[in-house]
């Protein structure tokens, strides 16, 4: 599992990378199951950082390991990036039955996916606010 997180953008950017910005700030705070879906979301952002006209002229696309960026060639700066790093591990998730804080009944929504007919999961609203909350106490 990956997670992609530590979506940046900078204040001024410009507008023909807007589009392009909003993209991959819907991927920020995701798990995804695995590389080839990761990979999926690396090759869209590279389709539409190419759709942008003049684009090499004005930026460049960088990718490692652990982000991808988009550099603007006039200044050594990213304008916009988001990280992603592999999940060592999921901690302090209890079961219904065994919690007493949550009371409403623990289900997954369960979205489909048009391309493979796999499914992701998120979690429901009340567990969201949880864990903004920091954490059940």
């Amino acid at each position: 599992m990956i997670f992609i997180y530590n979506y940046f953008k900078v204040p001024d950017v410009p507008k023909d990378l807007e589009p392009l910005s909003e993209f991959i700030k819907k991927y920020n705070k995701v798990l995804v199951a695995d590389l080839d879906t990761l990979a999926e979301f690396i090759d869209e952002v590279y389709k539409k950082f190419n759709s942008i006209p003049n684009v090499n002229e004005k930026y460049t696309l960088n990718l490692s390991d652990s982000s991808i960026a988009i550099d603007d060639n006039e200044i050594p700066f990213s304008m916009i990036s988001i990280g992603f790093s592999n999940i060592l591990g999921l901690w302090g998730f209890q079961t219904f039955e065994s919690s007493t804080q949550c009371e409403q009944k623990q289900n997954l929504e369960i979205f489909p996916i048009s391309d493979k007919g796999d499914e992701c999961f998120c979690l429901p609203d009340y567990l969201k606010n949880i864990i903004k909350k920091g954490g059940a106490k």
